[in-house]
């Protein structure tokens, strides 16, 4: 099996579509970076939703200083 790995941020939506139309039917794993590298992968969690893939983020919690 492959994995085709594609940087989301650099294609537009169609482009997109047009990219992964084209690899269904062969046997590759696609994997779609989020263009948010600066949010920790434990925060990040995917679900579908009447067949639309969203991306949640929760919050995280503010720290308060003690001084």
């Amino acid at each position: 099996m492959d994995t085709v790995l594609i940087a989301s941020t650099a294609f537009s939506h169609e482009t997109l579509a047009r990219i992964i139309n084209g690899l269904r039917g062969r046997d590759v794993d696609i994997q779609l970076s989020s263009g948010l590298c600066d949010v920790t992968t434990s925060r990040v969690q995917v679900r579908e939703i009447v067949g639309i893939p969203l991306m949640t983020i929760r919050g995280c919690p503010s720290v308060r200083g003690t001084g």
